[in-house]
């Protein structure tokens, strides 16, 4: 018993003695960052701007979309990434036709707050603690290197889609004289199009229940027409080689390649039973191409940052919710992107999360004691930057490589070697729930 007693005691001794090495290097190594203000430290972020080095992309994620402490975290890096590295374009895990055109509006300093505001999702263009980066943006519009909203999400939406785009789209198509052949099929174009942007069960549901399969007879065919017309769009966009036909074309190529999403669950095939079926890992998939279509095609000359779920950026197949096997965003882009890429990762010790909107808040579950949330809670800085990519291939750092439990994805622990997942992570301490600029 005495020798048990023995045992345990100098095992406890020992990871003590070797937690104390670890927090000792870990002070050495970080680059502590200020939140009390937007103003940026070249001595603060000097570390972060070696560490991110020549990486041409920067994606800078988040635990959930309600981490008001996040946001504030990537507000500051953002302008430093922009005023000090050269940065100049901000694609939101948004609607891409949607923060493309928003900001013309900024351009021509047409209510620009708003544009801004509703270049993304609610959840941050409503979110109090995104203004100041907003206006940040604002101050440089009319610089020779403003900073510049886009987006990469497959899925429509934002006031700007909903009011230009049909618009827009069939304007340029007049001009360019790839207009539509009669009235015909552009009625069936715009109809199909609608059905599928505004939802299909939401569509049928307006018909009685024993009507519904004349209605879904005549959709199948002209789904089948309309898919034809929009192959054909496509094509004559692409062959025009001008910003405008591109941000079109890319469009609607990833709408086309999203409609399976939009028709999950409905029989489209009159001789069959089965539903169509959706791979999970579609909208990942599709949102990999929209960036690396803006780093290639819309902005090859530019340095992009990235701001997205974490769980999107991740690279590594097993990291998901729970036990979840997906293939993520990150996994998609890793052969095109990774080496002029960057990827950070952002967790927190203590607080709440909730979406701007939400008036009640979620408290964050107390960290596991071999976590690396409990390890950094220890260092007594509030808010750092610690670096995964080149550290952990040096001798004293390799110690990171090891798995650890880690809580940058929705909040929920899992042990991996997060150096394969994320090239760094921004530790905050204490995390404040979104709110409402209302």
């Amino acid at each position: 018993m005495y020798r048990l007693f023995i045992l345990i005691a100098f095992n406890l001794f020992a990871t003590k003695i070797y937690a104390q090495k670890e927090i000792y290097w870990l002070e050495k190594n970080v680059a502590k960052i200020n939140l009390d203000s937007l103003q940026t430290d070249d001595t603060e972020f000097k570390l972060i701007k070696k560490s991110i080095g020549k990486s041409r992309i920067v994606f800078l994620g988040e635990q959930t979309h309600g981490d008001g402490t996040t946001f504030e975290s990537k507000a500051k890096l953002i302008k430093y990434l922009h005023k000090k590295m050269g940065f100049t374009v901000l694609a939101f895990e948004s609607n891409l036709f949607n923060a493309e055109r928003a900001w013309l509006d900024v351009q021509d300093n047409n209510n620009p707050l708003y544009a801004l505001q509703n270049s993304t999702f609610p959840i941050w263009g409503k979110a109090k603690e995104v203004q100041p980066l907003f206006n940040y943006i604002l101050s440089k519009k009319d610089s020779q290197t403003p900073l510049r909203i886009s987006g990469f999400d497959c899925q429509t939406h934002g006031y700007f889609y909903q009011t230009f785009f049909f618009r827009d789209l069939v304007i340029y198509l007049r001009s360019k004289n790839i207009g539509f052949k009669d009235s015909t099929e552009r009625v069936n174009f715009f109809k199909v199009y609608n059905i599928l942007d505004n939802g299909i069960n939401n569509y049928f549901k307006r018909f009685k229940e024993d009507s519904r399969k004349l209605h879904l007879d005549t959709f199948i065919l002209d789904k089948k027409i309309f898919t034809e017309i929009l192959e054909r769009k496509i094509l004559a966009l692409k062959k025009i080689n001008e910003p405008k036909a591109n941000l079109f074309s890319q469009h609607l190529i990833s709408f086309q390649n999203y409609i399976p999403a939009l028709l999950k669950g409905v029989i489209i095939d009159s001789s069959s039973s089965d539903a169509v079926k959706v791979s999970p890992n579609l909208r990942d998939s599709l949102m990999a191409e929209n960036i690396i279509w803006l780093a290639n095609k819309q902005y090859p000359d530019k340095k992009i940052i990235i701001w997205a779920a974490s769980y999107h950026n991740a690279r590594h197949k097993s990291v998901g919710y729970g036990n979840m096997e997906e293939t993520l965003m990150g996994d998609y882009l890793k052969p095109a992107l990774e080496k002029i890429s960057y990827s950070i990762a952002f967790t927190t010790y203590e607080g709440f999360f909730g979406r701007y909107n939400s008036k009640d808040s979620s408290v964050i579950d107390k960290s596991s004691v071999n976590s690396f949330e409990e390890l950094f809670s220890k260092l007594g800085t509030d808010n750092f930057f610690l670096d995964f990519k080149t550290l952990s291939k040096t001798k004293n750092g390799n110690w990171l490589t090891k798995p650890k439990i880690m809580r940058p994805l929705g909040y929920r622990e899992q042990e991996k070697n997060w150096t394969l997942v994320f090239d760094a992570v921004i530790f905050n301490r204490k995390m404040t729930k979104a709110h409402s600029i209302f």
